[in-house]
């Protein structure tokens, strides 16, 4: 369990992380990351399995929560990521990039997610989604 000493020193960091990200936006409109380290993941058939989903990266193991390491960086910024689907990888899944903009520019990476994605493969229903 935290005790207020440990909650400040973390709340104390997060807004120093908070306040580079800031300045770094004076300069930039949007900075682009991966979503994930790999393509999309293959869908299944158990509704909860967070720690059961390892994958590999360069033919080494790691844990499911890797995957969430990028869009962890614009969650604790305070600023919004948009996603945009840019092209399928050798798995025939989506591959994605992620529109990050300082805290408040929404409107920003949904319009650059829109523009990118004119130029990019962009969004493809699977097919279970078109039968519907």
């Amino acid at each position: 369990m935290l005790d207020a000493t440990h909650w400040l020193q973390a709340h104390m960091v997060r807004n120093e992380i908070r306040q580079r990200w800031f300045e770094f936006f004076q300069d930039f409109d949007i900075v682009l990351m991966p979503v994930t380290p790999t393509a999309a993941p293959a869908h299944h058939n158990k509704l909860i399995d967070w720690f059961g989903r390892p994958f590999e990266v360069d033919g080494v193991r790691r844990p499911y929560w890797d995957r969430v390491k990028w869009s962890a960086v614009a969650n604790v910024s305070g600023g919004p990521a948009t996603t945009i689907p840019v092209r399928k990888g050798r798995s025939g899944l989506p591959i994605g990039l992620q529109a990050m903009g300082p805290s408040g520019g929404d409107l920003t990476t949904i319009e650059f997610a829109a523009l990118l994605g004119r130029e990019v493969d962009g969004f493809v229903p699977p097919p279970a989604l078109v039968q519907i």
